[in-house]
């Protein structure tokens, strides 16, 4: 059960700190940015709960070689984490997917595949839009996203949603073109359009 705290929140997404006051019912979290997290660990003081949002959008652009070695990396930087607090949330994108072309997906999916031993660690996806803002592009971008299949839910209804989710058993996921580099809005793209074209597109075949 998500309860008031004290908490740090790395990252800097206004989206996610939101979600995140909601959850853990605390408007007063701590909040550190990733890079600076990153780049040095004794800027982390001690905390009861330590929620981790964020990675180097670079990603996109390795070398699969690099990509690989860049998980590694961010698995070492989650343990080191661990020494800071009595828990470690990470905030993952949406694994419940059976292909995916995304790099992303798959730094997420291989990262909890290195930190599976993590008993410190739970995992929360936050693949959600919560609320509903007036301006024209967030309501063509909410309409977008219901049209794909995507779930839109305000901050009040998310921590009975997160519960529901966040145990499910991640799935084996199939890759496809992570070797190719592209850049972050590109991979946004595919994650958005193309990973859902292509699981609905899989599902009417089943």
């Amino acid at each position: 059960m998500f309860v008031k705290s004290n908490t740090l929140l790395i990252g800097k997404s206004l989206i996610i700190k939101k979600a995140v006051s909601y959850l853990f019912k605390n408007k007063k979290i701590k909040n550190l940015s990733f890079r600076k997290s990153w780049n040095n660990m004794s800027s982390i003081g001690k905390f009861e709960h330590i929620i981790v949002s964020g990675f180097h959008f670079d990603i996109c652009q390795m070398t699969k070689h690099e990509l690989d070695k860049y998980i590694l990396e961010y698995s070492d930087y989650i343990y080191s984490i661990n020494n800071k607090c009595k828990k470690v949330y990470l905030i993952c994108t949406d694994l419940n997917l059976s292909h995916s072309f995304s790099r992303v997906v798959y730094f997420y999916y291989n990262l909890l595949k290195k930190l599976k031993k993590n008993k410190k660690m739970e995992v929360l996806s936050f693949e959600f839009v919560y609320g509903i803002e007036k301006k024209i592009h967030e309501k063509l971008k909410i309409f977008i996203l219901k049209f794909l299949g995507y779930q839109i839910i305000h901050y009040k209804n998310l921590i009975k949603n997160i519960k529901k989710n966040k145990f499910h058993k991640r799935k084996m996921i199939k890759f496809y073109l992570i070797k190719c580099p592209r850049s972050r809005f590109f991979d946004r793209l595919i994650r958005l359009f193309i990973d859902s074209i292509l699981i609905k597109s899989i599902k009417k075949f089943l």
